[in-house]
């Protein structure tokens, strides 16, 4: 029998899961995008300019893997690096006209598909969740929190 635990964390991957296959389907133009892809898009676009270094920490991948992924964005036109004058050796990624185009309109369809879903639920209930996401949140994001090996 399933504890309760065990039934939010299925409810949880379950919620990602179905936001993960709506999320694709809404890509349209970005099929040939994998869903890291997409992610690091969104997210160096929501910053403007990024290092490498804050893409691998927000996207948990290693340094090795954030250069093939930038690598990969960059040859199909979604990005820009850009060296710093003040330090050379630091590069920032940028994106492109191209980026910020297309991204513009995936993010609008995003935010129509959750507006559905979330209006489904009472102010009440959503405000709830918004609280409980936020404490959840907090708890992830603490500096003592620690999972044994």
């Amino acid at each position: 029998m399933k504890t309760s635990n065990d039934t939010i964390l299925s409810l949880m991957q379950g919620i990602h899961r179905s936001l993960h296959h709506q999320f694709r389907e809404l890509q349209g133009d970005f099929c040939d995008l994998t869903f890291l892809q997409l992610q690091a898009l969104l997210f160096i676009t929501s910053c403007k300019q990024v290092s490498m270094h804050e893409i691998a920490e927000e996207l948990a991948i290693t340094p090795a893997a954030t250069t093939l992924l930038i690598d990969r964005l960059v040859m199909g036109g979604w990005l820009h690096r850009k060296a710093l004058p003040a330090d050379r050796r630091m590069v920032l990624v940028v994106p492109s006209y191209k980026a910020k185009k297309e991204l513009t309109h995936i993010q609008s369809k995003k935010n129509q598909a959750m507006e559905i879903i979330l209006n489904q639920l009472s102010s009440g209930e959503r405000q709830r969740l918004l609280t409980l996401l936020q404490k959840m949140h907090s708890i992830m994001h603490a500096k003592d929190l620690e999972v044994a090996p």
